[in-house]
């Protein structure tokens, strides 16, 4: 089944595999979320389409956020 939280959708799946969808995950809640989720054991799948840079430029950039993450959760896939 699928379960909604904000911008965190779990997928339950077979044998015991979950694995959390966390849009905007290289924002400051999505990062959080990512972390949260992957602190309990869940795969954790993100979503981020940079919106910032568009916006903002450059230096609103979330791309460092992202690959920080990438780098401090085991499995984490962007």
């Amino acid at each position: 089944g699928l379960l909604s939280a904000g911008n965190s959708y779990i997928l339950h799946g077979e044998q015991g595999m979950d694995i959390v969808l966390v849009t905007g995950s290289s924002g400051l809640v999505g990062a959080a979320s990512v972390r949260l989720f992957a602190s309990k054991g869940y795969r954790v799948v993100g979503v981020d389409n940079d919106m910032r840079r568009y916006f903002f430029g450059e230096t609103a950039s979330t791309d460092w956020a992202r690959k920080q993450l990438e780098e401090e959760i085991p499995g984490f896939t962007h």
